[in-house]
Order: C-alpha cells, then sequence, then structure tokens
C-alpha cells in the first residue's frame, strides 16, 4: 500500500497536526475508522445473533459465521493498522512498526480475504445440495460437517498466505510494507488460487443453482395443479415442499448478494495487484482499491440484515431480548 499521492518525499517530517488537517488524510482515517466499527460491531452482532436463536443453528449459517469471523479479524487488526500506517506514512514517508508487524500484517490481509471467497465457496455448495438435492442434503450436512469445511477454508488460506508472504521476503523488488513487491510467479499463484478458481467455481455452481431452482418451483407449480383436486394430503404435502423451495431461493438471492458484492470490492484489487507486475500502477488507484476490500468486510453484515428475513427477525427478537433483561 502506498501514500494517497505516490509522493513520499512531499509528507516526509510533518506533525501529527499537520498530517491530520489534511482533510484528505483525516476524512480517509475517519472513513477507515467507521469501516473498522462497522465490520466488528456489525458481525459481533451476526454471531449473537445465530447463537441465541436455535432456528438459525444450521449448516448456511455456520458457513456466514466463518465469513464474519473473517470480517472481524480484518475489523479489528487489519484495518486499525492501516489507519497507523496511512498517518505516519505521510508524516514520515516509511513504515514506523517494523518488519514483524508488517510481515504479520499483510499475512493477515491474505489469510482473512481468503478464508472470506473459500467460505463462500462452501456457502455455494451448500446451497447447491439444498437445492438440488433436498433430501441427501438434509442426511448429510450435520454440524460436524460443517466445521470441517470451515477449518479446511481457514487452513487452505493460510497455507496460500503464507506462501505469498514468502514471495514477499524474498523478492529482491520488495519495499516495506507493501504488496507490490511480489515476483510475477507469485503473483500469479495468488490471482489464480484465491481469485479465478474461486470466482469460477461460485459463479458456474450458482449459475447451476439457479436453473435447478427455476426447474423444481415449475415442477412444483405444476404438481399443484393437478393435484388440486384429490386429497387435502397431498396437496398439504406439495405446499409444504413449495415452502421449502421458496425459502431456498430467498436464502439463496441473499448469498449471491453477497457473493456479487464481493466480486465488486475484490475484482479491482486482484487484477491491479496482477498488473502491477507488469505495469507501473499508481499508489492511489491501489489505494482506492485495497479500500473497496476493507469497505466488503463492513457491508456484509448489512446484507445479512437488510436482505434475509429469518435473520433480521432474530436479530430483532434477540435485542428485544436483551433489552429486557
Amino acid at each position: 500500500m502506498e501514500n494517497l499521492t505516490n509522493n513520499s518525499d512531499k509528507f516526509n517530517d510533518k506533525s501529527f497536526v499537520e498530517v491530520m488537517s489534511n482533510f484528505k488524510v483525516s476524512g480517509m482515517a475517519c472513513f477507515l475508522l467507521t469501516l473498522s466499527i462497522v465490520a466488528v460491531v456489525g458481525n459481533s452482532l451476526v454471531f449473537h445473533t445465530v447463537r441465541v436463536t436455535s432456528r438459525l443453528h444450521s449448516p448456511p449459517f455456520y458457513l456466514i459465521l466463518s465469513v464474519a469471523l473473517a470480517d472481524i479479524l480484518v475489523g479489528v487488526f487489519v484495518i486499525p493498522v492501516s489507519i497507523v500506517y496511512l498517518v505516519f506514512f505521510e508524516m514520515s514517508g516509511i513504515w514506523v512498526m517494523g518488519e514483524a508487524v508488517c510481515d504479520v500484517w499483510v499475512l493477515a490481509n491474505f489469510w482473512f480475504s481468503g478464508a472470506s471467497i473459500l467460505s463462500l465457496c462452501a456457502i455455494t455448495r451448500d446451497r447447491y445440495l439444498a437445492v438440488t438435492s433436498p433430501l441427501q442434503y438434509l442426511r448429510r450436512m450435520r454440524s460436524s460437517h460443517t466445521a470441517f469445511q470451515i477449518v479446511i477454508c481457514w487452513l487452505a488460506s493460510l497455507v496460500s498466505a503464507l506462501i505469498t508472504i514468502h514471495g514477499l521476503k524474498t523478492s529482491p523488488r520488495r519495499r516495506l510494507c507493501e504488496v507490490e513487491g511480489l515476483t510475477a510467479c507469485y503473483t500469479l499463484f495468488n490471482f489464480v488460487c484465491l481469485y479465478v478458481f474461486p470466482v469460477t467455481g461460485i459463479l458456474f455452481v450458482n449459475s447451476t443453482i439457479w436453473s435447478a431452482a427455476a426447474r423444481h418451483s415449475r415442477s412444483i407449480h405444476s404438481i399443484e395443479e393437478n393435484v388440486s383436486h384429490n386429497s387435502m394430503d397431498t396437496e398439504s404435502s406439495t405446499s409444504g415442499r413449495s415452502r421449502r423451495l421458496k425459502m431456498q431461493i430467498k436464502s439463496f438471492r441473499t448469498f449471491l448478494i453477497m457473493i456479487g458484492c464481493y466480486l465488486v470490492a475484490w475484482t479491482p484489487f486482484s487484477v491491479l495487484l496482477l498488473l502491477q507486475t507488469f505495469l507501473d500502477i499508481p499508489g492511489g488507484l491501489l489505494y482506492f482499491t485495497v479500500v473497496l476490500t476493507y469497505m466488503n468486510s463492513a457491508s456484509n453484515c448489512l446484507i445479512y440484515g437488510i436482505f434475509n428475513n429469518d435473520f433480521r427477525k432474530a436479530l430483532i427478537t434477540s435485542i428485544k431480548l436483551d433489552h429486557c433483561k
């Protein structure tokens, strides 16, 4: 990450007051602080709501907690360090927190983002089974199976992040504390493993889910019309399947919005990180894409509350119960 103007000499030896009197710097610092607070508080509410609401104790919401955990960690560690970096870089033009903190911070950036995208992959798989094979889904998707998926997501993203950090530390072009020193080999590895493969899989599977849901909906509608004159038991059974499918589709739409926001937030950064190996990318442009990724961590909790009826009702209920206590 670079300073906002890509010219560190211009900002050397400025006092904290001088730097914060610059509206561009102070405004960005306040904006990042707001993102950090929203990410931590909002996603903590997600955890609390799922914990106290028994009907949300299900695989898709456990996987949502994996995404929420990544967002909380971004808000607790990644964004605050980014704020300190922004201010002190504008003051002195250098990273002031040492190489160890730099390595941990960059590792956290790649680890948490990787865990987030792989958790979205797990959510996509979960929704695929729920819509295309509902009976098989009910038999197979237990809490232990979901927990195993979450562990795999976090371990795989950690391994990928460690490989990226190794690439940075061994790169002769590295500048502390920036990701622009990555060689083409490591940049391509990161781009393919944490963007191309997951995103391609997510888009392909979700298109399949949408087609399957549409087929099931048409099939159930046809059955409802054929049995409308038959017994109440048959009609009730068909109506029950119709309601379950509608619930699955509504839940699926929420996840589609999450995935769409992720793509909007992470595509610019992933593409520019790849291109900077071959081209000279303006520091301000790259910094803007980094801020977009932080915005994604703050937006997910808002998506749950706005677009998922079950979660919204559970959140309101949990707040009322806490208030009564």
